[in-house]
C-alpha cells in the first residue's frame, strides 16, 4: 500500500513530483528529492495527493523527444517526464557537496512540450493549481519556486 500525506503536511525524505505551468500553458514537474521547497498549494486537499503525481505523469502517453542533462544523477527517470512533454526540474543540492543552488534545475526538456490544455483526469486539477506567470520553462536553467510562491520546506 503506498504511503499517504495528511494536506499541508511535508512529505520530509519523500522523493515525489508536484506540477506548475509556465506562461505559455506548459507543465513542468519539479521533484523534490525528498527536501526541496513544495508549493503550499501543493499540499492542500484541493490538489490531490502529492506522492500520487509521478504515478500520474507516467501514465501519460510519450509524444516528445528529449533534451536532457546527461550530468544529472538519474538522468534517466527525468527523461520519463519530457518523453511525456514536460520540462523536468529537480532538486539537485540533494546530491552536490558544495556549490549548492537553492533552486530547481532543469534536467530534462521536451521537443514538444505538453500544454495544461492537454491534461485530464487529476493531472489536470494539479496542473491547473499553480501557474507561474512570470516563467518561461524553456528559457530558464533554474528556477527558485520560493520567491514566486508560500512554499513549505522540511527545514
Amino acid at each position: 500500500m503506498k504511503e499517504s500525506i495528511t494536506p499541508h503536511e511535508y512529505p520530509n525524505q519523500i522523493d515525489c513530483a508536484w506540477l506548475a505551468i509556465d506562461s505559455a500553458g506548459n507543465v513542468g514537474a519539479f521533484i523534490t528529492a525528498g527536501i526541496g521547497p513544495v508549493p503550499a498549494i501543493a499540499l492542500c486537499e484541493a490538489y490531490g495527493q502529492i506522492l500520487d503525481v509521478e504515478d500520474w505523469i507516467q501514465a501519460l502517453p510519450i509524444t516528445s523527444n528529449v533534451n536532457s542533462r546527461r550530468d544529472a544523477p538519474g538522468h534517466k527517470a527525468f527523461d520519463k517526464f519530457a518523453e511525456r512533454g514536460l520540462y523536468a526540474f529537480d532538486w539537485t543540492d540533494v546530491h552536490k557537496v558544495g556549490d549548492y543552488v537553492g533552486s530547481y534545475e532543469r534536467v530534462a526538456a521536451p521537443t514538444r512540450p505538453l500544454s495544461v490544455r492537454e491534461l485530464n483526469g487529476p493531472l489536470a486539477v494539479c496542473g491547473s493549481q499553480l501557474v507561474l506567470n512570470a516563467v518561461d520553462f524553456s528559457n530558464i536553467t533554474i528556477l527558485d519556486v520560493a520567491v514566486l510562491t508560500l512554499c513549505i520546506s522540511p527545514l
